[in-house]
Parts: structure tokens; sequence; C-alpha cells
């Protein structure tokens, strides 16, 4: 019998690839007030997992073409973990939750940490080949929302999704053209003009390093914000890109391009924002600006705002959208030698811009885990993004905002990385924040 399978497509090929990059393994973490039903979990998991045959595939190359290919059901029951942990020991996001292996499968994995005496940990993970952020963050709810369905009917079976309709195309196909021609003449080539300070290139030790600001910090960067027409996010872009300045203690980035890579959401442009959207249809785009020796935040925040404002209007990233379908059209080998070339980039001038990623606001009326063990009333005390994890010579910084305390995350491996220097990186931000 020949395997169940889907195309892979451009977006989900290209996040599998820049695995040689990065870690490409991406995690919500949450801390609960009690212990949840680790068994009814389980089952929640699994039926999340068997209702959308992409999460419980792998991604393979066959002849020329890319699939996700159903795996065997006695596979899935290792993507969900359970693990006691002792008083001293430490658990998410202190410690990064295990990786995720798009090449065996399934493509999202669940783990409980039982904290001794302080209530449970859950974490969400998935590929990144697999979904964006946001994909992750509907995967987490869909969890949540079959644990809760199952407390009140232990026979709850979730309607089967199929091979869901993944295709970039149908943002592209919503404009004309002369539209995506004329977006495609305003983007710039993106430049690699800087990196992170780093050690040396290899593989170290997996580390998070975290920041969490009280709901009066994210007050306060808001009106900092708006006095200057910049989103939260304007500002903490211009604040990553002055404290990059502050770390490297580089003459050559005053009065000179620099900036980060962040992202956007193509789902902007769909008409409807579903419930469920695993799937990646997230783009990136260059935010570079030039500063002059001592001007701080004042001076970067509209100069960043007025960017992302241009960038956002009209048809913003059609561009990346038509790029990555002609990769695909011509082929596997096309899409390696982009790769490839990105690599041979990277071994000839040792830059790679450093990348910022918001995830924005997670939900907590998505995350009600309803009764815990017991049947006591259980509640999400806390949530946050946790990235994937880079090596030289990639470097990231991600936030997530809960219950208005904003977190600020970075994934990196120590020893290639010195923690010294990503301990001040952040507290460069701590400074530069309202």
């Amino acid at each position: 019998m020949n395997p169940e399978r889907a195309p892979a497509l451009p977006f989900d090929i290209l996040n599998v690839y820049f695995g040689s990059i990065y870690d490409p393994t991406m995690h919500l973490c949450f801390r609960l007030d009690g212990l949840i039903e680790e068994e009814r979990l389980r089952s929640a998991f699994m039926l999340a997992l068997e209702s959308d045959p992409y999460l419980s595939s792998c991604y393979v190359e066959k002849e020329g073409m890319a699939y996700w290919e159903k795996i065997p059901r006695n596979r899935l029951d290792s993507a969900f973990s359970f693990h006691n942990i002792n008083e001293g020991d430490s658990a998410p996001p202190d410690v990064p939750p295990g990786s995720v292996d798009v090449y065996s499968g399934p493509c999202a994995a669940v783990a409980v940490y039982r904290m001794a005496g302080r209530g449970d940990v859950l974490t969400v993970s998935v590929h990144h080949g697999c979904c964006d952020a946001r994909g992750l963050l509907d995967l987490s709810s869909y969890v949540f929302s079959i644990y809760c369905r199952l407390g009140e009917d232990g026979s709850y079976i979730p309607e089967f999704k199929g091979w869901y309709d993944r295709d970039a195309k149908k943002i592209l196909n919503r404009f004309s053209a002369e539209e995506v021609e004329a977006e495609a003449g305003k983007e710039a080539r993106i430049t690699d003009r800087w990196v992170f300070p780093f050690e040396y290139r290899g593989r170290g030790t997996p580390r998070y390093v975290l920041r969490e600001f009280p709901e009066e910090r994210l007050v306060k960067t808001k009106e900092f914000g708006k006095k200057h027409e910049a989103t939260v996010n304007d500002v903490l872009i211009a604040a990553n890109i002055l404290a990059l300045m502050e770390v490297r203690d580089d003459p050559s980035d005053r009065n000179a391009l620099r900036g980060v890579l962040t992202s956007a959401d193509m789902r902007r442009h769909l008409p409807e924002n579903p419930d469920y959207s695993v799937e990646n249809l997230s783009i990136a785009y260059m935010v570079e600006i030039s500063l002059e020796e001592g001007v701080g935040m004042e001076e970067a925040v509209p100069k960043v705002a007025a960017i992302t404002r241009d960038k956002k209007s009209g048809a913003f990233g059609l561009f990346d959208v038509q790029l990555y379908e002609s990769l695909y059209e011509q082929g596997l080998d096309s899409i390696r030698n982009f790769f490839k070339l990105i690599h041979s980039g990277y071994d000839t001038t040792s830059l790679k811009n450093p990348v910022f990623s918001n995830i924005g606001i997670i939900d907590e009326r998505r995350y009600d885990p309803g009764q815990g063990k017991g049947r006591e009333k259980l509640n999400v005390e806390s949530a946050l993004f946790l990235p994937v994890i880079c090596r030289p010579l990639g470097f990231l910084l991600s936030a997530s905002t809960w219950r208005g305390s904003l977190s600020i995350q970075c994934g990196y491996e120590e020893g290639p990385y010195s923690v010294e220097t990503v301990e001040r990186f952040l507290d460069c931000i701590d400074a530069l924040l309202p």
C-alpha cells in the first residue's frame, strides 16, 4: 500500500531547510496553578495529531518532490512526555524542551513537567517546517479545547481536518499581477551588514535567557510609542537595534544602515481570520535605520515606525510569496541552491543580520484548561513563547505578551555565544525601554 501523503509547499520546504541555520523548534510554555490530568491531556494531544494529517506526518523527499507523509499510529505516542521534576531541578523555561524531528515525525510534541509542590508546567512544541508562530498558538488552543471537551465527554473525537489548504497562493491570488509587480519593485535585496558578537562557530549547549516586564512597563512603552506614532513593536525593534550597537561597540555601526530582520503575518491579506491556521504564512523583512553617535530611542523609534508603516501598506509581502513559489516551480535543486548561496555568503563575510520576532498577545481566553486532577479548577498562571535556538551566525530575539506583561526571550547556544554577552544585550534593552 502506498503511504498517504500530500505535497509540501514552498513555505514549508524553506522552513525545513532553515534547520541548517538553527534548531527550528518553537514552544509555548504554560505554568499552571495545579496539576493537569496527564492521561486526559495525552488523549487530547493524540486526537489533535490524528485529526490533522500534517501534524501526524514527517517530511520526505522522493523522486525530486517534497511531501508530508503520514506516519504509523504507534509512532505518535513518543510525542507526548511526562517528567517529574524534583526540588532544585530545572524545567522550561529555564531549560529548553526537546526538539521536534520533522524527518521522523510527528511535527508537534507536548510535555508535562510536574514541579514538586509547585504545580505543572506544560509545553506545546512544533517544528517550523509545519507552521509559524501563529500556527503554534492555534495548535496549543486546539489541544486545550480537546482536553476540556474530553472532561465533559470521554468519547469525544474532533472532526478530521483532512489535507487542508496550506498554499500561500490563496494570498497571491487575491491581488492582480500589476499589484504583485509593483510590490516587487519596492523590495530591496536583503544585505547582511552586521552580526551579534560570538565566540566561535560550532555547537554548544542550548539555553534560553528571558526578561519579563510588569504591566506598568508595557503601559509606559505604549505611551512612549503613541507619542511617536509608533507601535509597541516599533519601540521593541528600535531598542533591539540600539542594544545591538551597544554590545557590539563597533564604531562602523554609527552613521551606517543597521537593522534587524523581522516578520509579518500574511494572514492580514485574508478576508477572515480562521480559528485554526496551522500553516506557514509569515514572511521576513528588513528594518534598517542610520543613527549618529549619542542618539537614542527618541530618534530611533520614529525612523522605525516610518519604515513599518510603509512596509505594511498595500500588497506588502507578496514579493516573498512570489519568490518562494518561483523557487518551488523550478524544483528542489533550485531551493537547495538558494540555501547554498546563503551559506556561501556566511562563509565569506561572517555577517548575518539578527532577527526580531514579536508573536504578540497570548490570549488567555483561548487557553483555559478547565478542570485538573481531582476535578478542581485549573488556571494558567503565565504563558510565554520560547523561540527557535540559534547558533552563529544566527541570532534571534522574540517577544510575547500575557495578561499585560511583556516578556522578551532569546534562544542561543552557550559556548559559541557568551552567556555574559547575551545577558548584557537583554540588560541594554531593559534600560532602553521606558
